[in-house]
Protein backbone atom coordinates (compact mmCIF):
# COMPACT_ATOMS: atom_id res chain seq x y z
CA UNK A 1 0.00 0.00 0.00
CA UNK A 2 1.40 3.41 -1.04
CA UNK A 3 1.87 5.63 2.01
CA UNK A 4 3.84 8.52 0.48
CA UNK A 5 0.65 10.07 -0.80
CA UNK A 6 -0.62 13.42 0.47
CA UNK A 7 -3.61 15.70 -0.05
CA UNK A 8 -3.07 19.37 0.97
CA UNK A 9 -6.24 21.17 2.05
CA UNK A 10 -6.09 24.94 2.53
CA UNK A 11 -7.94 28.23 2.27
CA UNK A 12 -6.65 29.57 -1.04
CA UNK A 13 -6.90 33.29 -0.22
CA UNK A 14 -4.85 32.88 2.97
CA UNK A 15 -2.47 29.94 2.65
CA UNK A 16 -1.58 29.51 -1.02
CA UNK A 17 2.11 30.41 -0.69
CA UNK A 18 2.67 28.17 2.33
CA UNK A 19 0.77 25.39 0.55
CA UNK A 20 3.04 25.62 -2.48
CA UNK A 21 6.19 25.65 -0.33
CA UNK A 22 5.11 22.45 1.43
CA UNK A 23 4.07 20.93 -1.89
CA UNK A 24 7.48 21.61 -3.42
CA UNK A 25 9.34 20.17 -0.44
CA UNK A 26 7.29 16.96 -0.40
CA UNK A 27 7.60 16.54 -4.16
CA UNK A 28 11.37 16.92 -3.84
CA UNK A 29 11.29 14.00 -1.37
CA UNK A 30 9.33 11.75 -3.73
CA UNK A 31 5.86 12.20 -2.27
CA UNK A 32 2.82 12.01 -4.51
CA UNK A 33 1.04 15.22 -3.54
CA UNK A 34 -2.27 16.67 -4.69
CA UNK A 35 -2.71 20.43 -4.29
CA UNK A 36 -5.53 22.09 -6.19
CA UNK A 37 -4.89 25.70 -7.20
CA UNK A 38 -7.82 26.25 -9.56
CA UNK A 39 -11.35 27.30 -8.74
CA UNK A 40 -13.57 24.45 -7.57
CA UNK A 41 -16.10 23.68 -10.27
CA UNK A 42 -19.60 22.41 -9.80
CA UNK A 43 -20.96 18.93 -10.45
CA UNK A 44 -18.58 16.12 -11.33
CA UNK A 45 -15.44 18.16 -10.75
CA UNK A 46 -16.36 18.47 -7.07
CA UNK A 47 -16.35 14.70 -6.74
CA UNK A 48 -13.08 14.36 -8.65
CA UNK A 49 -11.34 16.51 -6.05
CA UNK A 50 -12.96 14.67 -3.14
CA UNK A 51 -11.88 11.36 -4.69
CA UNK A 52 -8.27 12.52 -4.44
CA UNK A 53 -8.64 12.50 -0.65
CA UNK A 54 -9.54 8.81 -0.86
CA UNK A 55 -6.58 8.17 -3.14
CA UNK A 56 -4.09 9.47 -0.58
CA UNK A 57 -3.12 8.26 2.88
CA UNK A 58 -2.35 11.63 4.47
CA UNK A 59 -4.47 14.77 4.71
CA UNK A 60 -2.59 17.99 5.55
CA UNK A 61 -4.86 20.78 6.79
CA UNK A 62 -3.20 24.21 6.65
CA UNK A 63 -4.47 26.54 9.35
CA UNK A 64 -3.88 30.27 8.92
CA UNK A 65 -5.48 33.06 10.97
CA UNK A 66 -9.27 32.80 10.49
CA UNK A 67 -8.88 30.13 7.79
CA UNK A 68 -11.57 27.97 9.44
CA UNK A 69 -13.92 30.86 10.17
CA UNK A 70 -15.92 30.35 6.98
CA UNK A 71 -16.35 26.64 7.70
CA UNK A 72 -19.49 27.78 9.49
CA UNK A 73 -21.03 28.82 6.18
CA UNK A 74 -23.26 26.33 4.31
CA UNK A 75 -21.46 24.55 1.49
CA UNK A 76 -17.99 25.76 2.46
CA UNK A 77 -15.52 23.78 0.36
CA UNK A 78 -12.79 23.51 2.99
CA UNK A 79 -15.35 22.04 5.41
CA UNK A 80 -16.36 19.48 2.77
CA UNK A 81 -12.75 18.37 2.41
CA UNK A 82 -12.31 18.05 6.18
CA UNK A 83 -15.49 15.99 6.51
CA UNK A 84 -14.42 13.69 3.68
CA UNK A 85 -11.00 13.13 5.24
CA UNK A 86 -12.64 12.24 8.55
CA UNK A 87 -15.17 9.94 6.89
CA UNK A 88 -12.38 8.07 5.11
CA UNK A 89 -10.21 7.92 8.25
CA UNK A 90 -7.23 9.64 6.63
CA UNK A 91 -4.17 10.56 8.69
CA UNK A 92 -5.11 14.20 9.39
CA UNK A 93 -2.20 16.55 10.11
CA UNK A 94 -3.10 20.14 11.05
CA UNK A 95 -0.22 22.48 10.24
CA UNK A 96 -0.61 25.78 12.06
CA UNK A 97 0.91 28.81 10.39
CA UNK A 98 2.68 31.41 12.49
CA UNK A 99 0.17 33.87 13.94
CA UNK A 100 -2.75 31.42 13.99
CA UNK A 101 -4.36 30.30 17.25
CA UNK A 102 -5.09 26.57 17.03
CA UNK A 103 -7.76 26.55 19.74
CA UNK A 104 -9.53 29.54 18.23
CA UNK A 105 -9.55 27.95 14.78
CA UNK A 106 -10.88 24.69 16.22
CA UNK A 107 -13.73 26.60 17.83
CA UNK A 108 -15.09 27.32 14.36
CA UNK A 109 -15.65 23.59 13.75
CA UNK A 110 -18.52 21.46 15.10
CA UNK A 111 -17.58 19.57 18.23
CA UNK A 112 -17.44 16.16 16.55
CA UNK A 113 -14.98 17.45 13.96
CA UNK A 114 -12.79 19.08 16.61
CA UNK A 115 -12.22 15.70 18.18
CA UNK A 116 -11.37 14.11 14.85
CA UNK A 117 -8.86 16.82 13.93
CA UNK A 118 -6.59 15.50 16.65
CA UNK A 119 -4.29 17.85 18.56
CA UNK A 120 -1.72 15.09 18.92
CA UNK A 121 -0.83 15.68 15.26
CA UNK A 122 -0.74 19.46 15.59
CA UNK A 123 2.40 20.86 13.92
CA UNK A 124 3.32 24.56 14.28
CA UNK A 125 5.25 25.92 11.33
CA UNK A 126 7.14 29.21 11.52
CA UNK A 127 9.01 31.07 8.82
CA UNK A 128 12.37 30.99 10.61
CA UNK A 129 12.16 27.22 11.24
CA UNK A 130 10.41 26.17 8.04
CA UNK A 131 13.08 23.63 7.02
CA UNK A 132 13.05 21.98 10.45
CA UNK A 133 9.27 21.96 10.43
CA UNK A 134 8.86 20.20 7.09
CA UNK A 135 11.59 17.74 8.06
CA UNK A 136 9.53 16.86 11.15
CA UNK A 137 6.49 16.60 8.92
CA UNK A 138 8.17 14.02 6.71
CA UNK A 139 9.92 12.01 9.43
CA UNK A 140 7.34 12.07 12.25
CA UNK A 141 3.90 12.94 10.95
CA UNK A 142 3.74 11.22 7.56
CA UNK A 143 4.27 7.72 8.93
CA UNK A 144 2.55 4.65 7.44
CA UNK A 145 -0.82 3.78 8.94
CA UNK A 146 -1.93 0.22 8.30
CA UNK A 147 -5.60 0.98 8.95
CA UNK A 148 -5.79 3.43 6.02
CA UNK A 149 -7.46 1.95 2.96
CA UNK A 150 -6.50 3.65 -0.30
CA UNK A 151 -9.41 4.09 -2.71
CA UNK A 152 -8.45 4.10 -6.38
CA UNK A 153 -10.39 6.77 -8.28
CA UNK A 154 -12.11 5.96 -11.58
CA UNK A 155 -9.68 5.96 -14.54
CA UNK A 156 -11.90 8.47 -16.35
CA UNK A 157 -10.92 11.11 -13.81
CA UNK A 158 -7.18 10.82 -14.37
CA UNK A 159 -7.01 13.39 -17.18
CA UNK A 160 -8.61 16.11 -15.05
CA UNK A 161 -6.45 15.22 -12.05
CA UNK A 162 -3.30 15.35 -14.18
CA UNK A 163 -4.36 18.71 -15.62
CA UNK A 164 -4.61 20.17 -12.13
CA UNK A 165 -1.30 18.64 -11.07
CA UNK A 166 0.33 20.12 -14.18
CA UNK A 167 -1.11 23.51 -13.25
CA UNK A 168 0.54 23.59 -9.82
CA UNK A 169 3.80 22.17 -11.19
CA UNK A 170 3.92 24.95 -13.78
CA UNK A 171 3.11 27.67 -11.28
CA UNK A 172 5.63 26.29 -8.77
CA UNK A 173 8.52 27.02 -11.13
CA UNK A 174 6.99 30.10 -12.69
CA UNK A 175 8.99 32.56 -10.63
CA UNK A 176 12.16 31.56 -12.54
CA UNK A 177 10.63 32.53 -15.87
CA UNK A 178 7.75 34.77 -14.94
CA UNK A 179 8.92 38.13 -16.30
CA UNK A 180 8.64 37.31 -20.03
CA UNK A 181 5.17 35.87 -19.52
CA UNK A 182 4.13 38.74 -17.26
CA UNK A 183 5.10 41.25 -19.91
CA UNK A 184 2.76 39.56 -22.36
CA UNK A 185 -0.18 39.18 -19.96
CA UNK A 186 0.10 42.63 -18.44
CA UNK A 187 0.88 44.60 -21.58
CA UNK A 188 -1.88 43.03 -23.67
CA UNK A 189 -4.66 43.67 -21.13
CA UNK A 190 -7.53 45.57 -22.73
CA UNK A 191 -10.30 44.95 -20.20
CA UNK A 192 -12.82 47.60 -19.28
CA UNK A 193 -13.93 45.96 -16.03
CA UNK A 194 -11.84 44.99 -13.02
CA UNK A 195 -13.19 41.46 -13.26
CA UNK A 196 -11.69 41.16 -16.75
CA UNK A 197 -8.26 40.85 -15.13
CA UNK A 198 -7.36 37.49 -13.61
CA UNK A 199 -5.06 38.22 -10.65
CA UNK A 200 -1.57 36.82 -10.88
CA UNK A 201 0.56 36.60 -7.72
CA UNK A 202 4.09 35.27 -7.43
CA UNK A 203 7.30 35.55 -5.41
CA UNK A 204 10.86 36.10 -6.56
CA UNK A 205 13.88 33.93 -5.86
CA UNK A 206 16.27 36.89 -6.18
CA UNK A 207 14.87 38.67 -3.11
CA UNK A 208 16.58 38.33 0.26
CA UNK A 209 13.14 37.40 1.65
CA UNK A 210 11.90 34.77 -0.75
CA UNK A 211 8.32 34.37 0.45
CA UNK A 212 7.17 37.94 -0.23
CA UNK A 213 4.31 37.84 -2.70
CA UNK A 214 3.74 40.41 -5.44
CA UNK A 215 0.70 41.11 -7.59
CA UNK A 216 1.05 41.83 -11.28
CA UNK A 217 -0.61 45.12 -12.25
CA UNK A 218 -1.48 45.34 -15.96
CA UNK A 219 -1.60 48.35 -18.25
CA UNK A 220 -4.80 50.37 -18.30
CA UNK A 221 -6.50 53.70 -17.72
CA UNK A 222 -8.39 55.02 -14.70
CA UNK A 223 -9.68 58.25 -13.22
CA UNK A 224 -7.26 59.37 -10.51
CA UNK A 225 -8.35 61.63 -7.66
CA UNK A 226 -11.71 62.86 -6.39
CA UNK A 227 -13.24 66.18 -7.47
CA UNK A 228 -15.48 66.21 -4.38
CA UNK A 229 -12.50 66.84 -2.08
CA UNK A 230 -10.18 69.77 -2.69
CA UNK A 231 -6.95 67.98 -1.72
CA UNK A 232 -7.76 65.12 -4.10
CA UNK A 233 -9.11 67.25 -6.95
CA UNK A 234 -9.44 67.34 -9.83
CA UNK A 235 -10.35 63.84 -10.90
CA UNK A 236 -8.26 63.24 -14.01
CA UNK A 237 -7.46 60.48 -16.48
CA UNK A 238 -4.28 58.47 -16.05
CA UNK A 239 -3.03 56.01 -18.63
CA UNK A 240 -0.53 53.44 -17.35
CA UNK A 241 1.47 51.99 -20.24
CA UNK A 242 3.92 49.91 -18.21
CA UNK A 243 3.17 46.86 -16.09
CA UNK A 244 4.64 46.60 -12.60
CA UNK A 245 4.51 44.53 -9.41
CA UNK A 246 2.97 45.70 -6.16
CA UNK A 247 3.33 43.77 -2.91
CA UNK A 248 0.29 41.73 -1.99
CA UNK A 249 0.64 42.77 1.67
CA UNK A 250 2.20 45.59 3.67
CA UNK A 251 5.66 44.75 5.01
CA UNK A 252 5.30 42.80 8.26
CA UNK A 253 7.13 42.91 11.58
CA UNK A 254 8.83 39.62 10.77
CA UNK A 255 9.95 40.82 7.36
CA UNK A 256 11.31 44.02 8.86
CA UNK A 257 13.18 41.94 11.45
CA UNK A 258 15.11 40.20 8.65
CA UNK A 259 16.56 43.55 7.64
CA UNK A 260 17.29 44.47 11.26
CA UNK A 261 19.20 41.21 11.75
CA UNK A 262 21.15 41.99 8.58
CA UNK A 263 22.00 45.45 10.00
CA UNK A 264 20.30 47.03 6.98
CA UNK A 265 17.78 49.04 9.04
CA UNK A 266 17.05 49.85 12.66
CA UNK A 267 14.11 48.70 14.71
CA UNK A 268 10.87 50.69 14.30
CA UNK A 269 10.62 53.99 16.13
CA UNK A 270 9.52 53.79 19.75
CA UNK A 271 6.23 55.61 19.22
CA UNK A 272 2.95 54.45 20.71
CA UNK A 273 2.96 50.66 20.75
CA UNK A 274 5.15 50.25 17.67
CA UNK A 275 8.01 48.46 19.43
CA UNK A 276 5.67 46.45 21.62
CA UNK A 277 3.89 45.11 18.57
CA UNK A 278 7.19 44.57 16.74
CA UNK A 279 8.45 42.36 19.58
CA UNK A 280 5.16 40.47 20.03
CA UNK A 281 5.44 37.05 18.35
CA UNK A 282 1.68 36.99 17.89
CA UNK A 283 1.99 40.06 15.66
CA UNK A 284 4.89 38.83 13.53
CA UNK A 285 2.56 38.76 10.52
CA UNK A 286 1.03 42.18 11.25
CA UNK A 287 2.28 45.28 9.42
CA UNK A 288 5.38 46.90 10.84
CA UNK A 289 4.61 50.44 12.06
CA UNK A 290 6.58 53.35 13.48
CA UNK A 291 8.25 53.67 10.08
CA UNK A 292 9.33 56.93 8.46
CA UNK A 293 9.43 57.46 4.71
CA UNK A 294 13.23 57.40 4.83
CA UNK A 295 13.20 54.08 6.70
CA UNK A 296 10.73 52.57 4.23
CA UNK A 297 12.82 53.66 1.26
CA UNK A 298 15.99 52.26 2.83
CA UNK A 299 14.32 48.89 3.42
CA UNK A 300 13.02 48.82 -0.15
CA UNK A 301 16.51 49.50 -1.53
CA UNK A 302 17.94 46.68 0.62
CA UNK A 303 15.51 44.31 -1.09
CA UNK A 304 16.19 45.72 -4.57
CA UNK A 305 12.61 46.99 -4.60
CA UNK A 306 11.10 50.47 -4.33
CA UNK A 307 8.09 52.28 -2.97
CA UNK A 308 5.13 52.51 -5.36
CA UNK A 309 4.34 55.90 -6.82
CA UNK A 310 1.09 57.55 -5.80
CA UNK A 311 -0.38 56.76 -9.21
CA UNK A 312 0.68 53.11 -9.06
CA UNK A 313 -0.77 52.70 -5.58
CA UNK A 314 -4.15 54.21 -6.49
CA UNK A 315 -4.46 52.22 -9.72
CA UNK A 316 -3.68 48.94 -7.89
CA UNK A 317 -6.39 49.83 -5.37
CA UNK A 318 -9.11 51.08 -7.75
CA UNK A 319 -8.55 49.41 -11.13
CA UNK A 320 -9.86 50.31 -14.56
CA UNK A 321 -13.31 50.96 -13.09
CA UNK A 322 -11.91 53.57 -10.67
CA UNK A 323 -13.71 52.09 -7.67
CA UNK A 324 -14.05 54.14 -4.48
CA UNK A 325 -12.79 51.22 -2.39
CA UNK A 326 -10.66 48.18 -3.29
CA UNK A 327 -13.73 45.94 -3.44
CA UNK A 328 -16.19 48.31 -5.19
CA UNK A 329 -17.96 51.65 -4.95
CA UNK A 330 -19.92 51.00 -1.75
CA UNK A 331 -18.42 51.00 1.73
CA UNK A 332 -18.47 47.64 3.56
CA UNK A 333 -17.50 47.88 7.22
CA UNK A 334 -16.46 44.22 7.31
CA UNK A 335 -13.90 44.41 4.51
CA UNK A 336 -11.38 46.75 6.13
CA UNK A 337 -9.48 47.06 9.41
CA UNK A 338 -10.58 50.40 10.84
CA UNK A 339 -11.44 52.09 14.11
CA UNK A 340 -14.67 50.17 14.72
CA UNK A 341 -13.17 46.67 14.49
CA UNK A 342 -9.40 47.01 15.05
CA UNK A 343 -9.31 47.01 18.88
CA UNK A 344 -6.71 49.76 18.58
CA UNK A 345 -3.98 47.86 16.77
CA UNK A 346 -3.03 46.58 13.31
CA UNK A 347 -4.41 43.25 12.14
CA UNK A 348 -2.51 40.40 10.49
CA UNK A 349 -1.85 41.14 6.83
CA UNK A 350 -3.68 37.98 5.73
CA UNK A 351 -6.91 39.08 7.39
CA UNK A 352 -9.86 40.54 5.47
CA UNK A 353 -9.28 38.62 2.20
CA UNK A 354 -12.78 39.67 1.15
CA UNK A 355 -11.52 43.26 0.98
CA UNK A 356 -8.63 42.66 -1.42
CA UNK A 357 -8.31 44.71 -4.59
CA UNK A 358 -8.79 43.69 -8.21
CA UNK A 359 -5.11 42.63 -8.48
CA UNK A 360 -5.36 40.63 -5.21
CA UNK A 361 -3.62 43.20 -2.96
CA UNK A 362 -4.78 43.11 0.69
CA UNK A 363 -5.46 46.06 3.03
CA UNK A 364 -5.46 48.92 0.56
CA UNK A 365 -8.19 50.40 2.74
CA UNK A 366 -7.41 50.52 6.45
CA UNK A 367 -4.96 48.62 8.68
CA UNK A 368 -1.96 50.99 8.26
CA UNK A 369 -1.16 54.15 6.37
CA UNK A 370 1.25 53.30 3.55
CA UNK A 371 4.06 55.58 2.45
CA UNK A 372 4.43 55.99 -1.31
CA UNK A 373 7.35 57.44 -3.24
CA UNK A 374 5.59 60.61 -4.38
CA UNK A 375 5.87 64.17 -3.12
CA UNK A 376 2.65 65.82 -2.04
CA UNK A 377 1.74 68.41 -4.67
CA UNK A 378 -1.53 69.61 -6.21
CA UNK A 379 -3.25 67.39 -8.75
CA UNK A 380 -3.27 66.57 -11.57
CA UNK A 381 -0.51 64.03 -11.06
CA UNK A 382 2.28 64.36 -13.63
CA UNK A 383 3.77 60.93 -14.46
CA UNK A 384 7.21 62.14 -15.49
CA UNK A 385 9.04 61.15 -12.31
CA UNK A 386 9.33 64.70 -11.03
CA UNK A 387 6.97 64.04 -8.11
CA UNK A 388 9.18 61.21 -6.89
CA UNK A 389 12.33 63.36 -6.77
CA UNK A 390 13.06 66.14 -4.30
CA UNK A 391 16.17 68.24 -4.65
CA UNK A 392 15.07 71.04 -2.33
CA UNK A 393 17.00 71.63 0.87
CA UNK A 394 13.93 71.53 3.12
CA UNK A 395 12.22 68.12 3.16
CA UNK A 396 8.88 68.19 1.40
CA UNK A 397 5.87 66.22 2.50
CA UNK A 398 5.41 62.74 1.09
CA UNK A 399 2.11 61.06 0.34
CA UNK A 400 0.55 58.24 2.36
CA UNK A 401 -2.40 56.17 1.21
CA UNK A 402 -5.09 53.84 2.52
CA UNK A 403 -6.02 55.03 6.00
CA UNK A 404 -5.42 52.90 9.07
CA UNK A 405 -6.79 50.91 11.98
CA UNK A 406 -7.07 54.19 13.88
CA UNK A 407 -9.27 55.97 11.33
CA UNK A 408 -13.05 55.93 11.45
CA UNK A 409 -14.31 58.10 8.59
CA UNK A 410 -15.14 56.78 5.14
CA UNK A 411 -13.52 59.78 3.51
CA UNK A 412 -10.11 58.79 4.88
CA UNK A 413 -10.57 55.11 4.07
CA UNK A 414 -11.53 55.85 0.47
CA UNK A 415 -8.95 54.82 -2.16
CA UNK A 416 -8.68 58.41 -3.43
CA UNK A 417 -7.77 60.01 -0.09
CA UNK A 418 -4.31 61.58 0.06
CA UNK A 419 -2.58 61.56 3.43
CA UNK A 420 0.72 63.39 3.87
CA UNK A 421 3.51 64.08 6.33
CA UNK A 422 7.18 64.97 6.57
CA UNK A 423 9.39 62.05 5.47
CA UNK A 424 11.13 61.95 8.85
CA UNK A 425 7.91 61.34 10.81
CA UNK A 426 6.91 57.80 11.79
CA UNK A 427 3.79 57.15 13.85
CA UNK A 428 2.28 53.96 15.28
CA UNK A 429 -0.05 53.59 12.29
CA UNK A 430 2.52 54.34 9.54
CA UNK A 431 3.70 51.41 7.43
CA UNK A 432 4.33 50.68 3.75
CA UNK A 433 4.29 48.13 0.96
CA UNK A 434 6.79 47.51 -1.82
CA UNK A 435 6.76 47.68 -5.59
CA UNK A 436 9.00 46.33 -8.35
CA UNK A 437 9.54 47.43 -11.92
CA UNK A 438 9.24 44.82 -14.66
Amino acid sequence: MEQKTVFISYRRALSKHLARSIYQDLRAHNYDVFLDVTTIDSGDFDQIILNQIGARAHFILLISPDSLLHCQQPGDWLMREIKEAIRLRRNIIPIVEEGADFDREMSYLPEDLRVAVSRKNYLPLTHFYFDAGVEALRNRFLKPHNQIVIITPPPAEQAEVQRRINTINTQSVMSTDVVPQAKVWGRTFRGKHNSDWRPFVTSFSDLKIGDMSFCLVPVGSFMMGNSDRSDDAPSHLQNLQQTYWIAQFPVTNEQWAHAVHASAVNEPLDVGNSLKWYNDSNMANAPVVGITWHMARKYAAWLDCRLPTEREWEYAARGVESWNFPWGNEWDRNKAVWRENSFGKPALVTSKPEGRSWVDAFHMSGNVWEWVASLYSPFPYIPDGSQENDTREQPSERVMRGGSFYDGTLEVLCSTYRGRNKPGIGLSNYGFRLARTI
